[in-house]
């Protein structure tokens, strides 16, 4: 009981990535609390819409609501348990980011939860903690304290991002066309500017690397994966991702382990959140789906 009161209280009181601090803090301690991990999942919030962990034995998804490589690396980099595979779930755009380098993201992000915890800011050069509770709610320290302990304790015991309380609600299926279609352009607009971050791209080229090199030195499997998005999102995203995503892997020695899902499954609007973010039941297929494509791959 007191567990959902904490899990209700904090989707509304913590401010911004102070939740998401306190669930990469617990799963960095759980992973390191195994003997072995069968597969680590890192990545965006692909990762955490996507992939429920507890189809899988002995595995754990450490993604974030925004994930670039670099901090996908911080996380591999700490773990220290014996692990046979990471798979890291990204989008299209993500070899053209750096939550470091922007303005917005950086201060939500990086200030709320990389920061605090690797103490390591990338291409931030201020760098502030910006991990705290909203200032509307006054609660005192005491009782701040006390939640924080009990979502640690409790995302340590689940590693459940959604669970009964949290869930990955809605269903872009029931959706008016008009709505879709107008929300589908405002996603892919958005993505569809990261174009312009080449440096970012070039830099994530030898991110990429290094995480190649940190996987082969300790006996991982590494896999890059492109999760199933809505049809509409696939027409409107911008075709040069999908050309660069191949260039991208294919330089950085990845591509034996990179997988487009939506050039293997399709899955229509009833799986999807949004334009492109799986649903409770999207999630469970994807898993399923995917733990069998892995499973292919190394037959």
């Amino acid at each position: 009981m007191f567990d959902k009161f904490v899990r209700k209280q904090t989707e509304r009181l913590f401010r911004g990535g102070l939740k998401d601090r306190i669930f990469l803090q617990a799963g960095l301690a759980r992973a390191n609390s195994f003997g072995e991990l069968d597969t680590l999942f890192v990545g965006s919030s692909y990762a955490v819409y996507g992939i429920i962990s507890d189809f899988w034995s002995y595995s754990l998804n450490l993604g974030g609501i925004s994930q670039d490589f670099y901090y996908a690396k911080k996380i591999i980099e700490n773990i220290h348990s014996k692990t046979k595979r990471v798979v890291i779930i990204c989008g299209y755009y993500t070899p053209y980011i750096d939550l470091s380098s922007q303005k917005k993201e950086r201060e939500n992000l990086v200030g709320s939860v990389y920061w605090p915890v690797f103490r390591d800011s990338h291409n931030w050069n201020d760098p502030s903690d910006n991990a705290h509770w909203h200032k509307q709610y006054r609660y005192p320290v005491w009782l701040r304290r006390i939640c924080e302990r009990k979502l640690y304790q409790y995302f340590y015991r689940s590693n459940a991002w959604f669970d009964d309380v949290v869930r990955r609600k809605g269903d872009f299926s029931l959706l008016p066309d008009e709505l879709r279609e107008n929300l589908v352009v405002e996603r892919t607009n958005v993505h569809n500017k990261h174009l312009k971050y080449k440096a970012s791209f070039e830099e994530n080229k030898d991110i990429v690397k290094c995480i190649k090199e940190i996987t082969e030195k300790r006996g991982m499997e590494l896999f890059i994966v492109i999760p199933p998005f809505t049809r509409e999102y696939l027409d409107r995203i911008d075709a040069r991702y999908i050309k660069d995503s191949d260039t991208f892997y294919r330089v950085t020695n990845t591509y034996d382990g990179y997988i487009d899902c939506n050039k293997i499954v399709g899955y229509t609007n009833d799986f999807f959140v949004d334009a492109d973010h799986l649903n409770d039941k999207g999630a469970a297929q994807f898993t399923k789906d995917l733990k069998w494509i892995l499973n292919d791959r190394l037959s």
